[in-house]
């Protein structure tokens, strides 16, 4: 079974815990992100989700966000210890990263490209100026 990685964007999140359980709820999920100038900077939420198999020893993770094939922001490598000892172990991931004043410096399609270790995900958005700033 092959790793299964989705990322999806919003406004915020909020976190509640319970029992020995954290929850998470994303707030106003987008795919187009309204901004009230352009060129402008913008905030949201990047959360990465999904299964992954093989979870024994280091996860290396690097997210990026890119405008053009250019690099507009990353996260660095940043390398996450699993515990778990052995290697048919299987687990859940759920990342939220709050990443601030992103400059945008046009409208268009943006991506955001996660890696988790030698696989790479991708997911588009778009920015858009807002009618109602006018």
């Amino acid at each position: 079974m092959k790793n299964n990685i989705q990322i999806l964007l919003s406004e915020a999140a909020t976190y509640s815990q319970t029992d020995q359980k954290q929850n998470t709820s994303l707030l106003n999920p987008f795919k187009g992100l309204f901004l009230p100038f352009i060129p402008s900077a913008g905030s949201f939420i990047i959360t990465i989700v999904g299964f992954y198999e093989k979870p024994v020893g280091e996860l290396k993770i690097n997210v990026e966000i890119l405008y053009k094939n250019k690099t507009i922001y990353t996260t660095g490598e940043t390398i996450l210890n699993t515990n778990y000892k052995e290697a048919d172990q299987k687990a859940n991931i759920g990342i939220n990263l709050d990443v601030r004043n992103i400059p945008f410096p046009e409208e268009g399609e943006y991506f955001v490209k996660c890696h988790f270790n030698d696989e790479i995900y991708n997911h588009n958005f778009f920015v858009f100026k807002s009618k109602e700033a006018l």
